[in-house]
């Protein structure tokens, strides 16, 4: 697979993904609580959840990468 179609593929992933999530977040709720349109979505409960797991994620990868930087450095340092 060559990058453009690979550029293709995410971009139509992400805006794919960035529809269902707002749909999820911010239409559901102006639906009855017995509307079919509710067995599409997990519980709203997930909607903050998942975006605060890939926070702490994200967060928590760049502190370690930091870290490890960090200590390539001094250790570089050292040997000098």
């Amino acid at each position: 697979m060559n990058d453009t179609t690979l550029g293709c593929l995410l971009i139509v992933l992400s805006v794919g993904f960035g529809i269902y999530y707002t749909a999820w977040v911010i239409g559901l709720p102006f639906f009855e609580a017995d509307h079919f349109i509710h067995n599409l979505f997990p519980s709203v409960h997930f909607a903050l959840l998942i975006p605060a797991l890939m926070g702490l994620a994200f967060i928590g990868s760049l502190i370690v990468f930091c870290f490890i930087e960090l200590k390539a450095a001094s250790s570089a340092s050292k040997k000098r």
